[in-house]
């Protein structure tokens, strides 16, 4: 649906943009006034006329469902972007969003998508407040449609308000500090990018310096950065902003700048296999690692007992997040030793491993449990969210004794991310290795299951399809006879 925008003069040089119903004040369920096609997937869409940032209503979003989504969108002209850097810009507010709340831009040329940022690396999580956030859309003189708008993904209650489109006032000249930490940053792409030496970098440094022109602080440069980022077609790297850097590393296990984690969730199926749901983690902070390890523990050690013949760890909702914590947590099935890794673009292998309750920095606050029966046979379970650190998570039982895959192919992002630090404290997220298995075998794309079963969707595991299969596996082999 196009839009209409209005062209409103302020002062003598800047125009806001703006958009329709921007500040959501008509009903969004006419499609004739709304300005705004929303596409829900189990999420309540509804105007709040008590909680909103300004006027008389926000747009408020909510879900119980972990697995659910809202999308609102409308198309502008492209000619905004042609002519002008332009800032889409609003105000998110959260409550116990497990989750992502984020305002998202796609740009188009005749071909392709051009130009993508979605806030990956900056959401509004957990609680919050009226918090303004913008995404800043570069000058793109090939643009032919931009697409812009709200997404929500997950559970909790996020509200939406004064969204709108202003032209960025950029310098005439771009600065020497603007100019040094954009060669820098794009250096370091080119160097460790496991994709950099299937680039133009002459090309496309053209085009990242014709993008960046007239920026003044190192922040104008982010857009610029983000578009090399996306021109690599990794589909993973991202660069986060020093405040999200911050909340990444700094946040600790009560932090509602980052949600808590789901809690881990198992059961015993068939009175003899030990069934592990892996929930995603994010973070960096040592006690927010080691509360997510624990709790992991203690669930396998709740559930272990002599009579137990084998495990089922599903990972068909693991998005991904911090992989070592999460390898630390399942590493009492997983068995001690090395679980699969990298290769870097220089060839260099990054080795992962589990050992005693630790994995990289992660740990257990004791020594972690151990299984009574040691090294089991395990079925672990994939599916299209199995993704990023989820999926090298699955690469660690791939090459296992006794171990299979099944379910469907995973989301793909068989990239291992680096956070590399800038010098204004904004960190590029880089996927500078190809995820390989315990084996040594490179992956780029998805991860096939070793039995391809389609999901039925319940929730209920004794009754899901991809869980039965799983305990048919196991019930094939000898110790479960």
């Amino acid at each position: 649906m196009l839009s209409v925008v209005s062209l409103v003069l302020i002062g003598q040089s800047a125009r806001a943009l703006e958009l329709e119903n921007g500040g959501f004040e008509r009903d969004i369920s006419s499609e004739s006034s709304a300005g705004w096609e929303v596409i829900s997937n189990g999420q309540t869409v509804d105007r709040d006329f008590q909680i909103k940032g300004e006027g008389t209503a926000s747009l408020r979003v909510r879900s119980s469902s972990p697995r659910s989504s809202t999308m609102a969108r409308q198309e502008v002209p492209s000619a905004l972007v042609r002519t002008d850097a332009v800032r889409f810009s609003g105000l998110i507010r959260t409550d116990g969003i497990q989750g992502t709340a984020t305002l998202f831009v796609v740009v188009r040329d005749k071909t392709a998508r051009i130009f993508v940022d979605d806030m990956r690396d900056r959401p509004a999580q957990g609680d919050t407040g009226w918090t303004a956030v913008d995404i800043r859309i570069p000058k793109l003189l090939d643009a032919e449609s931009v697409e812009l708008g709200i997404l929500m993904i997950g559970s909790g209650t996020a509200w939406f308000d004064a969204l709108e489109l202003v032209p960025i006032e950029l310098g005439e000249s771009t600065s020497d500090v603007a100019r040094s930490y954009l060669r820098n940053a794009l250096d370091i792409i080119e160097q460790r990018s496991i994709y950099g030496s299937e680039t133009d970098w002459p090309a496309l440094r053209e085009q990242v310096d014709a993008i960046a022109a007239g920026s003044r602080s190192t922040e104008d440069t982010y857009p610029a950065v983000r578009f090399a980022l996306g021109k690599l077609g990794d589909n993973h790297s991202s660069l986060f902003t020093p405040q999200r850097a911050r909340e990444l590393t700094t946040a600790g296990p009560d932090s509602t700048n980052l949600p808590r984690w789901e809690p881990a969730s198992g059961t015993i199926l068939d009175g003899r296999v030990g069934y592990v749901v892996v929930p995603s983690f994010e973070g960096t902070d040592p006690a927010r690692m080691t509360q997510y390890v624990d709790e992991l523990h203690a669930l396998i050690a709740r559930l272990d007992s002599e009579s137990l013949c084998g495990w089922i760890v599903d990972l068909r909702r693991n998005h991904g997040g911090n992989v070592f914590a999460m390898l630390a947590g399942i590493g009492p099935i997983l068995g001690e030793g090395d679980a699969g890794g990298g290769i870097a673009a220089d060839g260099t292998d990054v080795v992962r491993s589990y050992h005693m309750g630790r994995s990289g920095r992660a740990t257990a606050s004791g020594k972690g449990y151990t299984l009574l029966k040691p090294m089991p046979p395990v079925a672990v379970l994939l599916g299209p969210d199995t993704a990023s650190s989820g999926e090298a998570l699955a690469l660690g039982f791939v090459g296992r004794p006794a171990t299979t895959t099944l379910g469907q192919p995973s989301a793909g992002k068989t990239s291992g991310n680096v956070p590399i630090p800038l010098e204004d404290g904004a960190i590029l997220n880089l996927a500078a290795t190809r995820m390989m298995d315990r084996d040594g075998n490179a992956y780029s794309g998805p991860i096939s299951p070793d039995v391809r079963v389609v999901d039925n969707g319940s929730t209920e595991p004794a009754k899901n399809t991809v869980v039965r299969e799983a305990l048919n596996w196991l019930s094939s082999r000898q110790v479960c006879e």
